[in-house]
């Protein structure tokens, strides 16, 4: 099926073969209580200028085998109460300048053995209550300058095989009041130059067999409330710059077997009441000129086997 550009509806249609939609200049879905697109092989939305979808109830994209929204300037999908994305096997959204979700109750991405979000210049979801991830097999973030994923009170990624942020300038993760990464094989985060997660009441990062943050000039995480990262066979943090952990109310980093942080240049734990490493069997920090942890009530290194 193909659309001309002039002046296009699509309406009350369940299944096509393949579906693409190219060469609009202005492309807007709104106002719709329920929008469905499913069982779909192929959909490609490609050299659009602005993509906008806003104002539904239920956005739903289920069973398709690839998704792929390239080459398009601006993409935002507004104020939509249940936005779900399941049942991938590839989902890619390469070469968009600015995608933006915003102010969505409930964004689901679950089931998709592929996701890939590569060569986008601002990523941003904002103001969204739940955002899930789930079931992925691989997850990959890169080469994008500006991640930003703001004001939302729930973000969970649950149970991908192989998670990979890479090649950030600017990786910002502010204002949100859960953030879980659950039960992920691989966990990396990788040349990213600014890491930054502040003013979250909750992270957690458990479950993981491996989680490495490897060549970033500055990781800061500030102001969080609950910081947790436990059951994690092997966390890495290799070659930063800057390594920033301050102003925590609970630092906690238990039943890890191994915990590494090597050839940082500057490690600085400060201002934080409790801080807990506990049950770690090897715990090494090594080739660091400058480590200081400062101002913390109470600093408790406990049950560890290798210190």
């Amino acid at each position: 099926m193909n659309l001309e550009p002039q002046n296009s509806k699509i309406s009350e249609s369940e299944n096509f073969g393949n579906l693409r939609i190219s060469g609009f200049q202005n492309l807007q879905i709104f106002k719709s209580q329920n929008l469905r697109i499913s069982e779909s092989q192929n959909l490609r939305i490609s050299e659009s200028q602005n993509l906008r979808i806003s104002e539904s109830q239920s956005l739903r994209i289920s069973e398709s085998q690839n998704l792929r929204i390239s080459e398009s300037l601006n993409l935002r999908i507004l104020k939509p109460q249940i936005l779900r994305i399941s049942k991938f096997e590839n989902l890619g959204i390469p070469e968009s300048q600015n995608l933006r979700i915003l102010e969505s109750q409930n964004l689901r991405i679950s089931e998709s053995p592929n996701l890939q979000i590569s060569k986008s210049q601002n990523l941003r979801i904002s103001e969204s209550q739940n955002l899930r991830i789930s079931e992925s097999q691989s997850l990959r973030i890169s080469e994008s300058q500006n991640l930003r994923i703001s004001e939302s009170l729930n973000l969970r990624i649950l149970k991908p095989q192989i998670l990979r942020i890479s090649k950030f300038e600017n990786l910002g993760i502010p204002e949100s009041q859960n953030l879980r990464i659950l039960e992920s094989q691989n966990l990396r985060i990788s040349e990213s130059p600014n890491l930054q997660i502040s003013k979250s009441q909750n992270l957690r990062i458990s479950e993981s067999q491996n989680l490495r943050i490897s060549e970033s000039q500055s990781l800061r995480i500030s102001e969080s409330q609950n910081l947790r990262i436990s059951e994690s066979l092997n966390l890495r943090i290799l070659k930063p710059q800057i390594l920033r952990i301050s102003k925590f109310e609970n630092l906690g980093i238990p039943e890890s077997q191994n915990l590494k942080i090597l050839e940082s240049q500057n490690l600085r734990i400060s201002e934080s009441p409790n801080l807990q490493i506990s049950k770690s069997q090897n715990l090494r920090i090594s080739e660091s000129p400058n480590l200081r942890i400062s101002e913390s009530q109470s600093l408790r290194i406990s049950e560890s086997q290798n210190l």
